[in-house]
C-alpha cells in the first residue's frame, strides 16, 4: 500500500507528550492578489523574514498541489519539526494560515504519531 504525502507528513513527525508554547505566533493571510503576507506576528515572526518567507512557501507550495488536485490530500495542517522546537501550522480556514512554535521538553517521553 503506498502512503500518501500526508501520511508521510504525519508518520515521520515526532511530538513530545509534554511540548510548552513560546508565545510567538503568526497568521499569514491570502492577500486579494493571491499571496500569503503576514498580518499579525509577535517574536521571531517579526525580525525573522527569512523564516517567515521559508514557511509561505511551504504551505504555499502544498496548498497549490491541493488547488491543482494534483494530490487527492485535503491538507488541514502540517508540522515542521526541528530538534529543540517545531511549528504547528493550521490551514483549516481559507483565507488565512495560523502558526504557532513550540519548544520541546526533553525531559518528557516522545510518541510516534
Amino acid at each position: 500500500m503506498q502512503m500518501t504525502l500526508r501520511d508521510r507528513l504525519v508518520n515521520n513527525v515526532i511530538y513530545a507528550k509534554m511540548s510548552e508554547p513560546i508565545s510567538k505566533t503568526a497568521e499569514l493571510i491570502l492577500s486579494s492578489s493571491n499571496q500569503l503576507e503576514v498580518q499579525k506576528a509577535t517574536g521571531e515572526f517579526i525580525n525573522n523574514k527569512y523564516l517567515v518567507e521559508n514557511l509561505q512557501s511551504i504551505v504555499g507550495t502544498l496548498l497549490t498541489h491541493q488547488a491543482k488536485k494534483l494530490t487527492s490530500d485535503n491538507f488541514l495542517g502540517l508540522t515542521i519539526q526541528f530538534p529543540d522546537h517545531y511549528y504547528k501550522i493550521d490551514v483549516t480556514q481559507p483565507d488565512r494560515i495560523h502558526i504557532e512554535h513550540y519548544k520541546i521538553n526533553h525531559q518528557s517521553d516522545y510518541v510516534q504519531v
